[in-house]
C-alpha cells in the first residue's frame, strides 16, 4: 500500500472478511432500504446459507469461480431453487455495495447464472363460491375474515398475515386498509364480505 502512494495511486483498503462487511451492507443499504419481509428473508438465507460457507472468506476473494462452486454446493445441499435464486441475488447486492464502498471493482456474482425457477405447479385460482363454502367451514370470525382478505383483497399474504390488524378492518365502510410491504403508505379495499 505505502507504494501505491509514492506511485501517487489511491491506496486499496485491506480485504476485509464477508462476516465483518455484512454488519456494514446491513447498516448502511439493508436497514434504510429494504422492507422489514425482505430484510427477514435476507438474515435467514445469511445464516443458514452464506454465512457458514462464505463468512470467514475476504470479500476479495469471492471470485466468481467461488460464487459458481458455492451455488453448486447449495444444490447438491438439496436447497430449493428458489432458494438459491435469491441467495446469489443478495451476494450480488452485498457485493455491489462492495463496489460502492470501493472494496472491490467489480461484482463477482453477477456474472454467475442463477438457476433458472419454474413453478413446480400452477397456483390454483379459488372461485368465490369455493371462498364462500371454505368460509363457512370456519369457526370464528377472524378465521372468515382472514380467508376472505387473502382471496379478495388482492393482497400480498404477509402484508395479511403480518401486518393486518384488527384496527384495519372497518366494519361500518365495508373497507381493509393493510400497511404496503415496502412499509411506504398503506392500501385501501373495499369488500361487501366484510360485512358478513
Amino acid at each position: 500500500m505505502r507504494q501505491r502512494r509514492q506511485l501517487g495511486q489511491a491506496a486499496v483498503p485491506e480485504d476485509v472478511p464477508l462476516k465483518e462487511f455484512v454488519e456494514t451492507y446491513w447498516r448502511v443499504h439493508a436497514v434504510p432500504n429494504l422492507a422489514a419481509s425482505t430484510r427477514d428473508f435476507y438474515a435467514r438465507a445469511w445464516a443458514n446459507h452464506i454465512m457458514p460457507r462464505l463468512g470467514d472468506y475476504g470479500v476479495r476473494e469471492l471470485t466468481p469461480k467461488r460464487l459458481a462452486r458455492f451455488r453448486e454446493e447449495l444444490e447438491r445441499a438439496g436447497v430449493g431453487l428458489a432458494t438459491v435464486r435469491k441467495t446469489m441475488a443478495i451476494l450480488q447486492s452485498i457485493l455491489s455495495f462492495a463496489v460502492a464502498e470501493e472494496l472491490v471493482e467489480f461484482n463477482a456474482a453477477a456474472p454467475v447464472r442463477k438457476p433458472r425457477y419454474e413453478r413446480a405447479r400452477e397456483p390454483h385460482i379459488f372461485l368465490p363460491a369455493e371462498v364462500e363454502r371454505i368460509r363457512r367451514g370456519l369457526a370464528s370470525h377472524r378465521d372468515r375474515t382472514l380467508v376472505a382478505a387473502l382471496a379478495y383483497s388482492g393482497a400480498r399474504p404477509e402484508e395479511v398475515v403480518f401486518r393486518l390488524a384488527w384496527e384495519d378492518v372497518g366494519e361500518r365502510e365495508s373497507a381493509i386498509t393493510t400497511p404496503s410491504a415496502t412499509g411506504s403508505g398503506s392500501h385501501r379495499y373495499s369488500h361487501r364480505w366484510l360485512r358478513t
